[in-house]
């Protein structure tokens, strides 16, 4: 038989023996928490700020993917070269003049029935914009280009000629620029 004495010991023994007071039991609670705590903050930045940059067509821009291997073999074919003249500053919100210089395999300029400039932001797709470049002269197109967020940006040049398309890539950064 228990007496009252006997169940005071056991309670206070219990008390003193707790598994929360054991530092092993403490450290897996602590770890526990902080992994949990970490997982709920990615979870609320990752909704806070989805880029949306899925593509919509994945699956017939995968079946295309051949054409697309095609295309690149093709323009190689056609021996153009081109090269993008960025502006000495490129800044937000600041109208900036890009070149673009197209020439055919001997070198010689070459002119081309439309010059598009394709500006990609990596991180929003609602920035996305494209600008129709003009003939200066022979072979050199130029743009008046306003970028409208800081960062990277990934630029394609594409020039068309007798159904032939032509593109050159570029990765940009553009500067936060002056405080107004």
């Amino acid at each position: 038989m228990h007496t009252n004495e006997d169940v005071m010991n056991e309670k206070k023994w219990q008390a003193q023996n707790s598994a929360f007071k054991s530092p092993w039991v403490l450290g897996w609670i602590g770890m526990i928490v902080v992994v949990l705590t970490v997982n709920i903050a990615f979870v609320i930045i990752s909704i806070k700020t989805a880029p949306d940059l899925t593509v919509q067509d994945y699956y017939k821009r995968g079946k295309n993917y051949d054409d697309t291997l095609k295309r690149w073999a093709h323009e190689a074919s056609l021996g153009w070269q081109g090269e993008i003249v960025k502006p000495a500053i490129n800044e937000v919100n600041r109208p900036a003049e890009f070149r673009f210089r197209l020439a055919g395999a001997d070198g010689a300029p070459l002119n081309a029935d439309k010059v598009e400039f394709f500006a990609y932001r990596p991180s929003d797709a609602g920035a996305d914009f494209s600008v129709v470049m003009t003939r200066v002269e022979a072979g050199l197109y130029a743009g008046k280009i306003t970028f409208s967020l800081p960062g990277t940006w990934d630029v394609i040049v594409s020039a068309e000629r007798d159904g032939n398309r032509f593109q050159t890539p570029v990765r940009l950064f553009i500067e936060k620029g002056l405080s107004k």
